[in-house]
């Protein structure tokens, strides 16, 4: 199926390098708080540092500093070199232990994906007493690595179309969520392991899936029942496999078992762990309500559905592509070039013809089209409202997960010349660089100036910026 040509460049190695760099410097240049819903995320931390891993459990108390740090609380944008400051960036809990208040967290996701994070400042900030903002960063670093992990596990996997999905793991906006504390580095590492995975079983294994790869793809599938809801969508991708040969028919059962489980987990989950959130009740945003409204009438929902899609769609791609916390400051035009030309090379230096069906290619686009409109679905509901079609008009970051299905549709439908690949591969490497200096600069312009970049190009600088 594979016609393979020695590569100079290893792109898994290159990811690994490059990663790490970038990941360790955005870690500690992005001030806590800044990412979407890092607070929220940090309050489940702090209660699951202490133990208690269910999201609403009775009685909660946390100390003011979680949201006294937050870069978010802040009323205006202003510089965060305060946060480097002695008294701030060493403060500890213990500093003032007596103010405390009520607050329950809306971070109701799976404990599994704060459980790292939970585990860092259980030992760091209850047995050693170490200073908050640091602690934060060791978190920050640990979501890091997990992104890495299953970034790396597609890379060495994937058969194919590896510089491109290097490239694609590399993304502005995907390194970004992988550094502040959410849930969609752990959501992206297991989809993005899990594609390259099913992909190399597909490719590698056509006379006869082996007992290892089952039992590796059961595992994943787990995991993603345990990522954010709507993960499991990519269940389906195993589809791909239907003509391989299995060792026994024990092992259909295995693997079947393996995405009912996952998606028993995700649903039974998010069923105990909404009680007591926006999602339960009689709240406008409670799936009762919802549900109610769009069975009531379907065309209704539907049709802003789509519209939202569709005038929507350019914000959506640069928001996958690259964007801030809570879009604040502005992101370099060039970012979104460099990006561009960035993904554009990658996918050229693709070093190998895959001789892949038609209907195969098909069915990986096809799959990349249905993960993405699921995922709107089910973002868009909780927040319908008859008419608002702009409810969601920049998560593009939702859609990082699902990209490498789209590119590996396409990918090794032909390949250049080597001495071109190998250009190819230097124009993205120097992509890559232009781009990371080019978004490094709007995150300093971003968090560390009064006025943002607007003010570096020549434009007006009007005070205040408000943020909240």
């Amino acid at each position: 199926m594979l016609e393979r040509k020695k590569s100079t460049f290893d792109p898994a190695n290159f990811f690994l390098v490059a990663g790490l760099l970038v990941g360790i410097l955005y870690c500690i240049i992005v001030p806590y708080g800044a990412g979407f819903d890092e607070e929220r995320h940090m309050v489940r931390i702090y209660y699951m540092s202490q133990l208690e891993f269910m999201p609403n459990f009775p009685d909660p108390k946390i100390h003011q500093d979680v949201s006294d740090l937050s870069y978010q609380r802040r009323l205006v944008q202003s510089p965060a070199f305060d946060l480097f400051e002695r008294d701030t960036f060493l403060r500890r809990f213990s500093t003032f232990d007596k103010y405390r208040y009520g607050q329950k967290t809306q971070s109701i996701y799976s404990p599994v994906i704060f459980f790292p994070q939970a585990m860092i400042g259980r030992l760091l900030w209850w047995k050693y007493d170490f200073p908050i903002l640091p602690t934060i960063m060791f978190q920050k670093f640990a979501g890091l690595l997990i992104y890495m992990a299953g970034a790396y596990v597609m890379i060495r996997a994937a058969p194919y179309g590896k510089w491109i999905l290097a490239a694609l793991a590399l993304m502005p906006s995907a390194m970004y969520q992988a550094t502040t504390l959410n849930a969609d580095g752990f959501t992206a590492a297991v989809s993005f392991a899990f594609i390259g995975w099913v992909v190399m079983m597909y490719s590698n294994e056509s006379s006869g899936l082996r007992p290892r790869s089952i039992w590796v793809s059961s595992g994943l599938l787990i995991l993603l029942g345990l990522a954010k809801p709507g993960a499991v969508i990519l269940s389906p991708l195993l589809l791909i496999l239907i003509k391989h040969p299995m060792p026994s028919k024990k092992w259909m059962f295995v693997l079947g078992g393996g995405a009912l489980l996952a998606v028993a987990l995700n649903a039974g989950w998010w069923v105990v762990a909404s009680q007591g959130s926006v999602f339960s009740g009689e709240g406008s945003q409670s799936i009762s309500q919802q549900s109610s409204v769009i069975l009531s009438d379907p065309l209704s929902f539907i049709k802003p559905l789509l519209q939202g899609m569709v005038l929507t769609l350019r914000d959506q791609i640069q928001g996958w592509m690259a964007a801030y916390g809570y879009w604040a400051g502005t992101v370099p035009g060039q970012v979104y070039v460099f990006s561009s030309l960035f993904l554009i090379a990658a996918f050229l230096a693709e070093p190998q013809v895959v001789r892949m069906p038609v209907k195969t290619r098909m069915f990986l686009i096809g799959m990349f089209l249905f993960c993405c409109a699921a995922i709107y679905t089910i973002a868009f509901a909780p927040n319908y409202v008859t008419g608002g079609v702009l409810a969601l008009a920049k998560h593009g970051r939702y859609y990082i997960p699902f990209a490498p299905l789209l590119f590996l549709g396409f990918a090794g439908l032909f390949t250049l010349r080597e001495n071109l690949q190998q250009l190819m591969k230097r124009i993205a490497i120097v992509s890559f660089v232009l781009v990371t200096v080019y978004y490094s600069l709007g995150i300093y312009t971003t968090y560390y100036t009064y006025c943002g970049f607007e003010s570096f190009t020549g434009g007006k600088c009007v005070l205040p910026i408000y943020k909240n």
